[in-house]
């Protein structure tokens, strides 16, 4: 998986930050725009992905070792004697196996991680951010953050007192829902800009911009990894 600050390119940072400006512009909110390469660790998946790659090598283990035509194991004899430890020496390396690659492979570990999983994850991690970025700390409380994570291909948008005032429930539900319809459409940097500009207008409407505001969040994406 491509990594946050690789993933968008400079031209498209720099649409994003002129969105932000131009929405800043129009609001007295502080809109800060950040995008994680992922928002877990999801171990649990790479534990998933061992134990189902540990039972399909036991059961290829299992087939190979079937007696071809008229042959029969007797549990007297070598081969069967066998016949377990190989079993089980074929479970452990293919869970060891399994839990490597999904280590190390973004789609794997996807796979299988329960989509409601991911979604607690990014929801959590954005609140986090919300906190150790000071979007809650603006002197007017009307920071907003667009929160983006690539792995789990979704974002989440949340606001501070004003903001959340200003926009309603409602509002942040339909900017987060339009930025993740843009992410699946592919092309992320227009979704960005556009949901900026969009949060824009509406807290024009009851957080104007004043003579005198400044910038408190900067107006750069910011990229976690």
């Amino acid at each position: 998986m491509k990594r946050a600050s690789k993933f968008l390119s400079t031209n498209e940072q720099e649409r994003i930050t002129h969105a932000v400006v131009e929405a800043e512009s129009k609001t007295a909110a502080e809109i800060l725009p950040v995008l994680a390469s992922t928002s877990g660790r999801y171990d649990r998946a790479e534990d998933v992905a061992g134990i189902w790659l540990g039972i399909i090598a036991m059961g290829v283990t299992w087939v190979a070792m079937q007696p071809q035509g008229a042959e029969t194991a007797q549990w007297g004899s070598t081969w069967a004697r066998f016949e377990l430890p190989l079993l089980v020496l074929a479970m452990i390396a293919g869970a060891m196996l399994g839990t490597l690659v999904a280590t190390f492979s973004w789609t794997l570990r996807r796979l299988f991680t329960p989509k409601k999983h991911m979604t607690a994850e990014v929801e959590m991690r954005a609140g986090q951010v919300f906190y150790d970025r000071r979007v809650h700390h603006t002197q007017s409380a009307a920071g907003v953050l667009v929160y983006i994570s690539l792995f789990e291909r979704t974002a989440a948008v949340l606001a501070d007192e004003a903001a959340l005032k200003a926009l309603g429930q409602d509002g942040i539900d339909t900017l987060r829902d339009n930025l993740i319809n843009g992410i699946k459409a592919g092309d992320l940097a227009t979704a960005v800009c556009d949901v900026i500009r969009d949060a824009g207008d509406r807290l024009a409407k009851d957080l104007p911009a004043e003579e005198g505001d400044r910038d408190e969040l900067k107006n750069a994406l910011v990229t976690i990894e």
